[in-house]
């Protein structure tokens, strides 16, 4: 029973770090498509 319990720990660890890691890409993302559209807005 603890090793199991043991074995989700660690799955929900996993998901929840891959959860950190896609919002913080997600927040890049959208920092470098503001800086893109506010180049392409002062283009002629």
């Amino acid at each position: 029973m603890e090793r199991l319990m043991k074995k989700y720990q660690s799955k929900y660890k996993r998901a929840r770090e891959e959860m950190d890691r896609w919002e913080q890409l997600q927040s890049l993302f959208l920092t470098q498509f503001g800086n893109a559209s506010a180049i392409i807005g002062r283009l002629p």
